[in-house]
């Protein structure tokens, strides 16, 4: 990219204009990726616990596994204990997805890191099922499908 140098009012011509407002309009693209990104993962505390907040709700495949990415590196940085609320309302099935899950579930257990996760918007008896036997395969045993966030919260955070 190639930097500009602002200049007098009387200097500009229609190139350092188009110039610029390409630049901006790239800047703002990427700042716009950046905060979606934040809104769909950080992490927050509640009652005095550290929860990873993954909100894949109304996401497709490919934004879904790029997400995932992001909050296994991010989730490795919680320590040996890790709380995690997420969110699939609205997401399309996704066996790749499904696959990658279960891989970095597999190396969470092998790392000694102890998961526990409330999912929510798992709202069909097939997506239930899907759930259930990922967790089996990953030997995540802390995993709970709710109804609310409310009720999520509230036992992510009972001892």
């Amino acid at each position: 990219m190639e930097w500009l140098v602002f200049c007098k009012p009387n200097e500009f011509d229609k190139r350092s204009i188009k110039k610029r407002s390409l630049d901006y309009q790239l800047i703002n693209y990427i700042l716009n990726l950046i905060q979606d990104m934040h809104d769909r993962l950080n992490f927050f505390n509640h009652a005095g616990h550290k929860i990873m907040w993954c909100d894949y709700s109304k996401s497709g495949e490919e934004q879904m596994i790029k997400l995932l990415e992001e909050a296994v590196v991010y989730g490795k940085t919680a320590g040996d204990h890790l709380n995690i609320l997420a969110d699939f309302k609205s997401t399309p099935k996704c066996p790749e997805f499904n696959k990658k899950l279960k891989a970095y579930g597999k190396s969470y257990h092998q790392s000694g890191i102890e998961v526990k996760a409330a999912i929510l918007g798992i709202d069909s008896p097939l997506k239930r099922v899907v759930v259930n036997a990922t967790m089996a395969i990953t030997r995540i045993k802390n995993v709970r499908l709710f109804d609310s966030k409310e009720d999520a919260l509230k036992w992510l955070v009972e001892s």
